[in-house]
């Protein structure tokens, strides 16, 4: 039996998965079962900012807060670069994947929620929430369509997996998904567009998985990409000037390839001093010249911080911020618009 870093297992009862990882009930359905491939949607509107009014015009980060136990995961907003904290949401069932479409709108992917909730650039309540009918790990916006992907790891009822792994494509990021399985990643984590509108995957399968969906396909096409370092967990994914960022779990560097149909190419490493290799990076997110890091916890900061680095030149961090953090998996930046 052999159980991922986020507690799910192939064959364990729900409740020691429950008493392992402090989860929410599991979903009805029995194990085996196929995954459903409708989803509901719940729109509440733009409302008013929440924030504080600077919020509004100025850039903004969100780092999402995995925090201890059922409904206390939160995403913390603060001005970029500045880091300044102007609000944050609340009551996510683990929070894991974060994404930002060419409004500036923010998709918060929530594990045991499943759900993905949009949300205004500064906005107070979620313009909608998508039921993803299952774990929701990490989410992308393509940029050529608007469409809406979201991981899903360990598809299946909270305690099983499904021998394929599962993404949801969301048209326009509204209605009912499509789903697209790849079977040599049935654990997924991350994803990431192109500008082309090609999604890149990670994931676990015998070992580190890494796929592209080319754009209009059905059939993910396996990348042969091996990182130097790292314990068997993958990290963040994020296109980055023509090529694949990619960080590992327990690394402290990001590692750029040039990707040619199946075959990866090591282009550049970007070191991130002082990020401990226990306690590398998750979803990072490049901006401005620069990338943000969440670090899950450390020895000297329990709850997590958020560390920037110069990009693609890493060194030194410029700056870190620890303020209202609860283990922080997720970060993401959204420019403003007005």
């Amino acid at each position: 039996m052999r159980i991922s870093r986020f507690g799910y297992a192939v064959s364990i009862s729900a409740a020691a998965l429950l008493a392992a990882c402090g989860g929410s009930q599991p979903p009805a359905g029995a194990p085996g079962a196929m995954p459903k491939t409708s989803a509901g949607v719940t729109h509440a509107g733009r409302g008013k900012s929440w924030m504080l009014p600077e919020a509004m015009s100025q850039d903004l980060f969100y780092v999402a807060n995995t925090a201890h136990g059922p409904g206390t995961g939160t995403v913390t907003v603060y001005t970029y670069p500045r880091g300044k904290l102007v609000g944050d949401l609340k009551g996510f069932d683990r929070p894991n994947g974060l994404c930002v479409d060419k409004a500036g709108d923010v998709y918060v992917a929530s594990f045991y929620g499943e759900t993905v909730s949009e949300y205004a650039h500064g906005g107070a309540k979620p313009i909608k929430t998508l039921e993803v009918d299952g774990a929701a790990n990490g989410c992308a916006i393509d940029p050529t369509t608007g469409d809406l992907a979201v991981t899903l790891n360990c598809d299946g009822p909270i305690g099983y997996c499904y021998p394929s792994g599962t993404v949801l494509i969301y048209k326009k990021a509204e209605g009912h998904p499509e789903t697209i399985a790849d079977i040599d990643s049935p654990e997924m984590f991350f994803c990431t567009y192109d500008k082309r509108g090609n999604l890149f995957t990670d994931g676990l399968g015998r070992g580190l998985a890494f796929a592209e969906l080319p754009k209009g396909s059905e059939t993910f096409r396996s990348i042969a990409l091996v990182l130097p370092k790292g314990n068997g967990y993958p990290g963040g994914l994020e296109w980055a000037e023509g090529n694949l960022a990619v960080s590992a779990s327990d690394g402290n560097a990001i590692y750029e390839y040039r990707i040619d149909g199946d075959r990866a190419t090591r282009i550049h490493r970007t070191l991130l001093n002082g990020l401990l290799n226990d306690y590398g990076t998750n979803q990072f997110w490049i901006f401005g010249g620069s990338v943000v890091a969440p670090v899950l916890s450390t020895a000297r900061y329990p709850d997590g911080l958020v560390e920037f680095f110069e990009f693609p030149a890493g060194g030194k961090p410029m700056k870190f911020i620890t303020k209202s953090l609860d283990r922080p998996w997720a970060a993401a930046v959204s420019p403003a618009t007005t």
